[in-house]
């Protein structure tokens, strides 16, 4: 789903964890993780625990300089999870390439049901 705040304060308030998966077209990286790691049968099962959030910064944006603010975001791609205590798990944001094995240990260190 396209990323919004409305849609993160009522995944917060359920207590459900989060992905936020802020991404590009001219992102090689970007692409690399939605093909190997993102559509992984397993990340897309225990993901399936998780919101999914999809943030677009392929054009310069008023949204996306706040966002970058907020988290602290670099470059891209950058993907940054919530846990269950509503919190962003500052050290598990992803910013590179990673195969499908170590982002799925990353989310279970934020998620465990």
């Amino acid at each position: 789903q396209a990323f919004s705040d409305e849609l993160l304060q009522k995944a917060i308030a359920e207590e459900r964890p989060v992905i936020i998966d802020f991404n590009a077209e001219w992102c090689a990286a970007c692409h690399e993780l939605e093909e190997y790691t993102f559509s992984d049968p397993r990340v897309i099962e225990y993901g399936k625990s998780f919101l999914w959030l999809s943030f677009d910064a392929t054009n310069p944006s008023e949204q996306m300089d706040i966002l970058q603010k907020r988290y602290g975001i670099g470059g891209l791609p950058y993907v940054i999870l919530y846990g269950t205590d509503g919190k962003p798990a500052m050290n598990q944001v992803l910013t590179g390439f990673e195969d499908a094995d170590n982002f799925l240990k990353r989310m279970k260190a934020v998620y465990k049901p």
